[in-house]
C-alpha cells in the first residue's frame, strides 16, 4: 500500500487534535515519529521496524537512521500506552458503550521470551487492543494476580454504566478473577475443565456432572 505525504499530514493533524500537541514543541517531535510509524504500518501491513521504515513517507531518508529513530521512540520512558494510546481508547469506548461491550482476554507469546496479556474490545468482527501487560516468560498461564490487575485497569477506562461481557479461554477461570469481574457487575464467559469442583447448596460436584447442552 502506497502512503504519501497527504496521508502523513492527515494522520498527524488528527493525532495532534486528540493529544493536544503544540507546534514546535518537543512533544511534536514525538508526534512526527508516531505519525511516521502509523504510516509505515499502513503501508507495510507489518510491525517490524525495518519494514515500517521502508514505507514511511520521508524524503531523502536513510532507512537505518529511521529505524534507529523508531527504536528510540518505542524505548522512550515517557512513551507509554497511558500517554499515547489511552487518549484514543477512552473516547472509543465511550462511543461503543452505547451498546453492550464484548471484551476479549488473551495471553500469548510476544517478541523474544515474553508473554503479553491483552484485553481487546470487539468491533465489527475485529478485536481492538485496549490494555496489555508484557512480562518475561514462556507461553502458558500467567499468574491470576496479573489477570485481576488488568481488570482493575479496565475499570478505569470503561464507562461505569456500560454493559460488559468478558470472553476468555481456560486461563481465565480463576475464582479471584471471577470475583473481581462480578464486583464490577460485568458478565463473563470462559472455558474451564470438566473436572473443576463446584460447591453449591451444600453439595460438591464437578462441572462435568452438570446437564449442559450447546445453546
Amino acid at each position: 500500500m502506497h502512503i504519501n505525504f497527504h496521508t502523513y499530514r492527515t494522520i498527524k493533524r488528527s493525532l495532534a487534535q486528540v493529544l493536544h500537541t503544540r507546534a514546535s514543541s518537543h512533544a511534536e517531535q514525538h508526534l512526527n515519529t508516531l505519525s511516521l510509524l502509523i504510516c509505515g504500518m499502513l503501508g507495510a501491513q507489518h510491525s517490524q521496524l525495518d519494514k515500517l521504515a521502508s514505507h514511511a513517507p520521508i524524503r531523502g531518508r536513510k532507512n537505518e537512521s529511521l529505524i534507529t529513530r523508531f527504536r528510540r521512540f518505542v524505548k522512550h520512558k515517557h512513551i507509554s500506552p497511558d500517554a499515547i494510546w489511552l487518549p484514543f481508547a477512552r473516547p472509543l469506548l465511550n462511543g461503543l458503550a452505547q451498546q453492550p461491550l464484548t471484551l476479549l482476554l488473551d495471553g500469548t507469546t510476544a517478541g523474544r521470551g515474553c508473554v503479553v496479556l491483552m484485553a481487546s474490545v470487539v468491533y465489527r468482527g475485529y478485536a481492538i487492543p485496549l490494555l496489555w501487560s508484557v512480562v518475561k516468560g514462556k507461553k502458558g498461564h500467567l499468574p491470576e494476580a496479573l489477570h485481576c490487575a488488568l481488570i482493575g485497569r479496565l475499570k478505569e477506562v470503561i464507562p461505569s454504566d456500560a454493559t460488559v461481557t468478558l470472553l476468555g479461554d481456560g486461563e481465565f477461570d480463576g475464582v479471584e478473577l471471577q470475583t473481581s469481574i462480578r464486583e464490577r457487575k460485568w458478565e463473563y464467559v470462559c472455558r474451564t475443565a470438566s473436572s473443576i469442583l463446584i460447591y453449591a447448596a451444600e453439595r460438591v460436584f464437578t462441572v462435568g456432572n452438570l446437564p449442559l447442552a450447546r445453546g
